[in-house]
């Protein structure tokens, strides 16, 4: 920059859109698009990818304090989590990237709790969702994660429940009650709700 002299220099271009297809070669410049087109890298919106919500809300705190000057990173408490793992999350990771931020701003006595998160819970809603996480939330949350109920309503026997909700990142004991969480702990967590049945 303000120089008249040339450096050469090696660099990489990172370019990303919404949808690929939707890109007109013939108003695009033609030798940029021949290059990009073999290196087309498809991620996955967040919805996709529930076991990485978590993970990438725990590193957004990190990254905020550290850029804040924040000592002691805030712990996202297992209401927050319940939360943040039942949203759809239609902005993907900029919308969790501002949602967790503002909530560590928010927070208090080093825990980020449901309430700092400015997000509605889509569980709580009349409709039933279609797509099978979405029913293991909505049931999981109306039943407080008894899981013989959660089956009777969905259907299925107790090794499938357990497959799905291994397939698909979610812990049932973060729905139950604060009372009954805190009780099963006292217990050593055993978990006798249910009698596993074969398939």
């Amino acid at each position: 920059m303000g120089s008249d002299v040339s450096i050469e220099f090696t660099a990489q271009f990172i370019a990303s859109c919404n949808d690929i297809a939707d890109i007109n070669p013939k108003k695009f410049n033609r030798r940029l698009y021949d290059i990009l087109i073999h290196n087309v890298v498809h991620i996955p919106p967040l919805r996709d990818c529930p076991a990485d919500i978590v993970p990438n809300a725990r590193q957004i705190v990190e990254d905020y304090c550290i850029l804040k000057g924040i000592e002691t990173p805030p712990v996202i408490d297992s209401g927050a989590i319940l939360k943040i793992t039942s949203h759809n999350w239609p902005g993907n990771y900029r919308e969790l990237k501002y949602c967790i931020e503002n909530a560590v701003s928010c927070c208090a006595n080093g825990q980020i709790k449901a309430e700092d998160l400015n997000i509605q819970s889509q569980a709580n809603t009349e409709s039933v969702p279609t797509d099978r996480r979405g029913k293991l939330i909505f049931y999981l949350t109306k039943y407080n994660g008894k899981k013989v109920d959660v089956m009777k309503a969905l259907g299925i026997t107790a090794p499938t429940l357990d497959k799905w909700l291994k397939d698909e990142s979610i812990d049932y004991k973060l729905f139950k009650k604060k009372k009954e969480r805190n009780s099963k702990r006292n217990n050593n967590d055993i978990d006798n709700e249910y009698s596993p049945q074969r398939i």
